[in-house]
């Protein structure tokens, strides 16, 4: 009896979930600019941006039609501030001011500004490495969720008219 139970519980568990399908696709916009886009980064957090932006557009610096310049400002605000002088509460926000560019034309295609913002907890009145660790982890949270915006609006808007720069 046990073991028919559990033979219709693995059973009830497999066909259950032989549909399962992610919803989340890492190459959202893959077919729109892959291999076919230049990325020039500008501003703070560079490097952080760059190795974000590489992970859903494979750069061709040889056929590009397409160029991306990405131009970042961080702003680092006290929002709680203890008797002693210390933070307690950190926000953390991050403008960046898309822009895509068709080369052969010579016009920009859209313009974007999202700015994301976090907060985090300073647990110490002194020196702390978790209070570096959280904060830099807030900062790529941030990052990545501006990024990922920009994917879905350019998902969204790629390709919904011709240059907005034309006179």
């Amino acid at each position: 009896m046990i073991k028919k139970l559990i033979s219709l519980i693995i059973l009830f568990f497999l066909l259950g979930c032989s549909g399962l399908e992610f919803v989340y696709n890492q190459n959202i916009i893959s077919n729109h600019l892959d291999n076919k886009v230049i990325v020039a980064i500008n501003g703070d957090d560079r490097s952080e941006i760059a190795l974000e932006i590489k992970r859903g557009i494979k750069e061709n610096k040889d056929a590009a039609e397409y160029l991306l310049e990405i131009n970042s400002t961080k702003n680092e605000k006290n929002q709680a501030i203890l008797e002693d002088g210390t933070a307690s509460k950190v926000v953390i926000s991050h403008s960046l001011n898309y822009s895509l560019k068709n080369i052969s034309n010579n016009c920009i295609i859209m313009e974007k500004l999202i700015v994301t913002s976090s907060t985090f907890d300073s647990k110490s009145s002194g020196y702390n490495f978790g209070t570096d660790i959280s904060a830099k982890e807030v900062k790529n949270q941030n990052i990545k969720e501006n990024i990922n915006k920009f994917y879905n609006y350019l998902e969204r808007d790629f390709g919904q008219g011709g240059c907005i720069d034309e006179d």
